[in-house]
């Protein structure tokens, strides 16, 4: 029987941002899914199966499927992806000033065009990773000095462990994500508190005393990577880190400085370089632009006249995620509802999907759509569904 899921050393010390690791490529990341098995004293899973997916209609699904997939593949964000990972578009959102830097609070860090996909390529890429029958094959293989081959970085552990932390080595975020890994850490969540660590520290609410005698400077490495050990096991000021930033932040009387969002720290994208992103969190449950869905095409410096759209947005990811689809898969909403259509043998419409979307989406935010766009002093255009 092999195994599927397992949790790992940190999940029996910290409760905030502990991952599963997933046997077959990765990590489950976000959300603490790794601490409720723990609480729960589930230390792995294992499945063993011999029946098939039950396929409604399944002559009508698997053509459907194939040229799916056969345009999923001459995609251009598809060549994108395959060639320069998730972190392929980093140099262009350091270009927006979307790219944080030194935990958001600097606009430009010398070096920091090192941090990019096209920089992975070509430094210390040796392959690509992808799930069974992916045609998108965007995770990355490197190869470091001591010349062994391993996991390659996403765009969010690149950035959380480079510029977030004002350093801009791809190996060096290599390294602390898989020192992340190997712990069973969320790699944004750890980053991120750290980087607030960074932060205090340099304005003077973090001494040198508290660190027990470590010096928190921007660009430190190896600070960073006593930071990971110490959060795990919970010693010094890794009893602190454990807790997460915004704990961080009170603890040092400082809740302003933390970055997060309902406790759960942030993607490493500024709403100050796509401000879109302020209602985006906003609205988060935890923590493609298309004219099927109602969506219209905004200057990107424009602001309440995007809160419709943010809506939408979410409301057709929450269906993303219901179907287990990919969010990098530019797959059109209209081959969504066929696929859908085929394999349970329903008669849905774009617009059922994005009702079953908002029905989803509402509960897990914690406040209705509308009532969460009022809040925020938005306008609110229409009915999603």
């Amino acid at each position: 029987m092999q195994p599927i899921l397992k949790i790992d050393l940190s999940t029996e010390k910290i409760e905030s941002f502990t991952i599963p690791i997933e046997f077959e490529r990765g990590y489950l990341g976000g959300a603490s899914l790794g601490a409720v098995l723990g609480s729960k004293n589930v230390k792995a899973l294992a499945v063993k199966g011999t029946g098939k997916v039950p396929v409604f209609d399944a002559e009508a699904y698997a053509p459907r499927r194939a040229d799916a997939n056969r345009a999923l593949k001459a995609d251009a964000m598809t060549s994108m992806l395959s060639s320069l990972g998730s972190a392929g578009a980093a140099d262009y959102f350091n270009y927006l000033g979307e790219q944080p830097k030194k935990y958001f609070s600097a606009g430009l860090l010398e070096g920091a065009d090192n941090i990019s996909g096209a920089s992975v390529a070509e430094t210390i890429l040796i392959g690509k990773a992808a799930y069974h029958a992916c045609v998108i094959a965007c995770g990355r293989v490197v190869q470091l000095e001591a010349g062994e081959k391993r996991k390659g970085p996403e765009y969010e552990t690149l950035v959380g462990f480079g510029p977030n932390l004002g350093l801009t080595d791809p190996a060096t975020a290599t390294r602390l994500g898989e020192l992340c890994d190997r712990y069973g850490l969320d790699s944004i969540s750890m980053s991120g508190v750290i980087g607030l660590a960074f932060r205090l520290y340099e304005l003077g609410l973090i001494s040198k005393q508290a660190t027990g005698g470590l010096e928190l400077v921007w660009g430190n490495a190896e600070a960073a990577a006593e930071c990971i050990h110490l959060a795990v096991k919970r010693e010094c000021l890794g009893q602190t880190l454990a807790q997460g930033s915004k704990k961080l932040a009170e603890h040092f009387g400082a809740p302003e400085e933390a970055i997060q969002v309902n406790g759960l720290e942030v993607a490493y994208h500024d709403p100050r370089g796509a401000c879109h992103n302020q209602s985006d969190y906003f609205l988060a449950d935890i923590g493609q632009v298309d004219a099927s869905l109602g969506l219209e095409f905004f200057d990107r410096h424009a602001g309440v006249e995007k809160a419709a759209n943010v809506a939408r947005h979410q409301v057709f990811r929450t269906v993303n995620n219901s179907l287990v689809l990919c969010l990098f898969a530019n797959v059109p909403p209209e081959t969504m509802v066929e696929l859908a259509n085929a394999a349970c043998g329903c008669h849905w419409s774009i617009d059922d999907l994005m009702c079953c979307g908002e029905r989803g989406w509402d509960p897990e935010s914690g406040a209705p759509t509308i009532q969460k766009l009022d809040e925020l002093g938005l306008n609110w255009v229409g009915k999603v569904g």
